[in-house]
């Protein structure tokens, strides 16, 4: 129940005063996590413009729908894990991330570093790690589209 953020990234956050609206996808194969995220981020106030169920699923659906940021499980079900389809969105699209996960590793973590994203989100989840992530979201990209 924790966000885990660079010293950096935490200054970053204190001076995001108002939370704006962002787009979001949630990438979660487990769908009643999947949902409620789609209720925090909602609850926050933000746009959730859809929710994939897989890696593969959610590259197609970050072509189609372009959200601000992607909130990544690292462990999907299917051919490619969260990092994997993380990894080819940026390349793609450059759509920055926050990763939920219930076991961050070392080597996830170096993987994960080479990514532009907004931090790490610790199962379960509580709403205050996605409100001070989805804040620091707001610092660094100016607001949504």
């Amino acid at each position: 129940m924790q966000i885990l953020l660079h010293t950096c990234v935490q200054r970053q956050y204190t001076q995001a005063e108002n939370v704006e609206n962002l787009s979001f996808l949630i990438v979660e194969d487990e769908y009643l996590i999947a949902l409620h995220t789609e209720q925090v981020l909602t609850g926050l106030g933000q746009q959730v413009k859809g929710i994939a169920l897989s890696g593969e699923e959610s590259i197609e659906m970050a072509e189609a729908l372009r959200p601000d940021v992607i909130v990544m499980d690292i462990i999907l079900n299917g051919e490619l894990n969260g990092i994997e389809a993380a990894e080819e969105i940026q390349r793609r699209y450059g759509i920055p991330f926050i990763f939920l996960t219930g076991n961050l590793d070392k080597k996830h973590m170096v993987r994960i570093e080479k990514l532009d994203h907004y931090g790490f989100i610790t199962k379960p989840a509580d709403p205050g790690a996605f409100e001070l992530a989805v804040k620091l979201a707001v610092s660094k990209t100016g607001g949504g589209s």
